[in-house]
């Protein structure tokens, strides 16, 4: 099935793609990949994996692809938490860009409807 499937699925069910109880969440505490992180590693890997790749585990993708590093977000120190790479600052830059963007557009679709001569 497609991620655009599976998260559809999960949707329907009420359920989170990644659920708070995945193994995913333990990994990162302990080698110290904190949810910021995650979160943009999980924006790439839905940008990244929308088209065309199909899978019978998403979850488990996941998991791997954050064991792994595929898209080499992060680096890690001994005794320090994870730190972005350039790759994980341009993620970051993209993600915060976007994040700008639709507030933009719904800050501007909320003025149009509360700014006097504004069709109804």
């Amino acid at each position: 099935m497609s991620l655009a499937t599976f998260i559809a699925e999960c949707r329907r069910k009420s359920e989170r793609p990644i659920p708070d109880t995945d193994p995913v969440f333990d990994y990162c505490q302990t080698v110290g990949i904190d949810r910021d992180i995650l979160l943009l590693h999980w924006r790439e890997f839905k940008t990244r994996r929308a088209e065309g790749k199909r899978q019978r585990d998403w979850r488990q993708t996941f998991r791997n692809s954050v064991r792994d590093n595929w898209f080499r977000l992060w680096f890690l120190k001994p005794g320090e938490g994870a730190q972005l790479t350039t790759q994980g600052l341009q993620a970051l830059a993209v993600m915060q860009r976007e994040q700008s963007q639709q507030a933009d557009r719904a800050h501007q679709g909320h003025d149009d409807h509360h700014h006097p001569g504004a069709p109804a």
